[in-house]
């Protein structure tokens, strides 16, 4: 189809400091399928593109928009408005600003104009925003990277929305230790599934239950609660479920790989599968030789509209560059159970080895 350049750029990590490249749901289609949004971690900044008829795409006028704070790196939508997470943290020019979470409106050219932010406490590293499609809340992901005794822990801020896409705060809640990413909404609206890349008993994905529940303060209509939570790979970065809600995948980036689950009961899914992915390319350690991982990590997923395919980017998160080219698409097939088969050799995506790609979204040619 070809390269359709964002007008902005990512960001580097030659120290492979580990925060700066954790995030979720980097491009997003809007609802109608008429534009594409990405974001420019390394210049603040989201590209906003036309989806032309044969799927090719144009920048609209104006873009890239500023993205109201510094490195954009997750993106969601509901009704008009765009959320974007702003994480503020970037190893080749640091910031001092705060992390945040900007709102804007979609005009029906394609532009975004501001509406709201909201900060989050200094030296948290957001990863992901997901709007609820039932309850017109704001989830997302983030945690305090200071690690003085103890674990990690795991924040998960809930906003609301109005008819003005304005946030409100209604809840932070500090929950199992971890560190945070990926999250997906079920499709009944009832459960949240968060991935963390490394927890107590590796990666995880942790349940959360969004219930009903009458409060002292009015305008906290739900409550989330910790439902529990079910291990997965090395790693786990990033979580989908089909659109029945009946299946639920994750992505275990350390080791390349693809835990499938049976989420027909939606706070208690049943393990099916472990895929490990094509070409993971050699083993290496990090955190001082303490910690072995795959030269090719899976970052981003996504499904096809029927179903039937499951697209996955693995990312070169290996130092050494002289090993060859990691960086691929995996395209899997989904059986009518769940489970995954990768029947094709992965196609390389044609970027350098020193450049990491993140984000999947997929658009059905007509």
């Amino acid at each position: 189809m070809g390269l359709f350049f964002t007008g902005g750029s990512g960001i580097g990590n030659p120290q492979q400091i580990e925060g700066p490249n954790n995030s979720d749901n980097e491009i997003r289609i809007t609802n109608d399928k008429q534009f594409l949004l990405a974001v420019n971690s390394g210049s603040n900044t989201i590209a906003v593109f036309k989806i032309n008829i044969d799927g090719t795409l144009s920048p609209v006028p104006g873009s890239p928009f500023p993205s109201g704070g510094e490195t954009p790196v997750s993106i969601d939508m509901w009704q008009q408005y765009v959320y974007v997470i702003n994480k503020s943290q970037n190893p080749i020019t640091p910031t001092s600003s705060k992390p945040n979470t900007t709102v804007f409106r979609l005009d029906g050219d394609g532009s975004l104009t501001p509406v709201d932010t909201m900060e989050v406490s200094a030296g948290a590293s957001p990863a992901a925003v997901q709007v609820s499609k039932k309850y017109g809340l704001v989830y997302t992901t983030w945690y305090l990277g200071l690690r003085v005794s103890g674990p990690v822990h795991l924040v998960t801020e809930i906003y609301t929305t109005s008819n003005t896409g304005r946030l409100s705060e209604l809840t932070s809640t500090i929950s199992r230790s971890a560190r945070p990413q990926g999250i997906w909404e079920s499709p009944s609206g009832n459960t949240v599934y968060v991935a963390s890349s490394r927890g107590t008993e590796g990666g995880v994905v942790d349940l959360w239950a969004i219930n009903s529940v009458p409060n002292a303060i009015p305008y906290w209509p739900y409550r989330p609660q910790v439902q529990g939570y079910i291990k997965a790979g090395a790693g786990a970065c990033c979580v989908r479920t089909n659109t029945t809600g009946d299946h639920l995948y994750v992505l275990n980036s350390d080791e390349n790989s693809v835990s499938v689950y049976n989420s027909s009961n939606a706070v208690a899914p049943n393990s099916l599968q472990k895929l490990t992915l094509k070409n993971a390319g050699p083993t290496y350690t990090i955190f001082g030789g303490t910690y072995t991982v795959t030269s090719s990590g899976c970052m981003s997923m996504g499904l096809s509209s029927n179903g039937k395919f499951l697209y996955v980017v693995s990312q070169h998160a290996n130092p050494d560059f002289n090993i060859g080219n990691y960086n691929y698409l995996h395209v899997l097939s989904v059986n009518p159970d769940g489970t995954l088969e990768e029947q094709e050799e992965p196609m390389q995506l044609p970027v350098q080895n020193t450049v990491r790609p993140r984000g999947v979204a997929v658009y059905k040619v007509n």
